[in-house]
């Protein structure tokens, strides 16, 4: 397997900052697949204490399980009160079920049987706040068990897919509050060398350079730095980060207001009223209250307050 398992952590942490919350935990089983085999797996959010969940994202099984996992099964569920007692320690059924007679009989027959999963492979660790994370893996056959040494290398990995996934929770959240517009980022030094980038980064940049070659700022945004600005198709924000310079890059978007429109806006989300800024204008009162409320609509605002706020992400 050799460096396998180190190019899943390091994919992990990238695919925090590129994969989309929504598609994460498909993206992150779907590595962790290539390392440990498995037919069927679940992603759950909850707490053990009591036991609720609160989300749950399942592959390869029907939502039916849920249901039949909340009608008897989880009060007798020895997999999970095992994990839970063991926190960040990968927890293989088939090492411990002899233990637990009469559950692992009713877990068969409520579980095992009707969707096909006969090995489990379960891991919880903790989030924050009291909630967990707990991990499963399924095998579809009883003749088909894990191995130790897929226990140890799930016990491994799961964790660093929990930590792709809070990142990319983050991203998420700051991209909401921010309108959905975080843009993409990346570390150069003066010269314009790049040190460290997110795979957005290199797509904006190559949609506006198509002739980039890479590891240096195309010259016309070089020639941006140390402040920032904005060329043909996108906006350059830089930021100091140490010796380094802390780039966002953003796809420039056409200005939904016209010239004379965006000069009445703004000069009325600064406080002026109708008449003010008629005057400062030199236009008449009726044609800028006819603008400011063309610009309401345009950008899909209805308070003052709302009006600076989106002017303020267009500029």
């Amino acid at each position: 397997m050799g460096d396998a398992p180190d190019r899943f952590i390091l994919a992990c942490a990238q695919a925090a900052l590129d994969v989309p919350l929504a598609r994460y935990m498909d993206w992150a089983f779907d590595a962790l697949s290539g390392l440990v085999r498995f037919e069927a797996a679940g992603w759950g959010i909850g707490t053990h204490t009591p036991p609720v969940t609160h989300f749950v994202h399942l592959l390869g099984v029907p939502p039916e399980l849920l249901l039949a996992y909340e009608a008897g099964v989880a009060e007798i569920d020895y997999i999970r009160q095992a994990s839970a007692a063991r926190p960040g320690v990968t927890i293989n059924d088939f090492d411990i079920r002899d233990s637990f007679p009469d559950a692992a009989a009713e877990i068969d027959a409520r579980i095992s049987a009707p969707f096909a999963l006969a090995q489990t492979l379960a891991t919880t660790l903790p989030a924050e706040a009291g909630l967990v994370h707990f991990i499963l893996l399924w095998r579809r056959t009883r003749f088909d068990p894990f191995s130790e040494a897929d226990r140890q290398l799930a016990e491994r990995l799961k964790p660093h897919m929990v930590a792709g996934w809070r990142v990319a929770q983050r991203l998420h959240l700051m991209q909401r509050a921010a309108g959905g517009d975080l843009g993409h980022h990346a570390l150069v030094d003066r010269l314009g060398a790049l040190h460290s980038f997110d795979n957005g980064f290199v797509r904006l940049v190559r949609r506006a350079f198509p002739d980039w070659g890479g590891g240096r700022l195309p010259d016309a945004l070089g020639t941006l730095l140390p402040k920032g600005g904005t060329v043909p198709g996108l906006s350059l924000g830089v930021e100091r980060s140490g010796a380094l310079l802390a780039l966002t890059v953003r796809a420039q978007r056409p200005d939904p207001l016209t010239p004379a429109e965006r000069a009445a806006a703004e000069l009325y989300a600064a406080g002026l009223g109708y008449r003010a800024v008629a005057e400062r204008l030199e236009r008449a009162p009726g044609t800028v209250r006819n603008q400011i409320a063309r610009a309401y609509k345009r950008l899909g605002v209805n308070t003052k307050v709302a009006l600076a706020e989106r002017l303020a992400k267009l500029s």
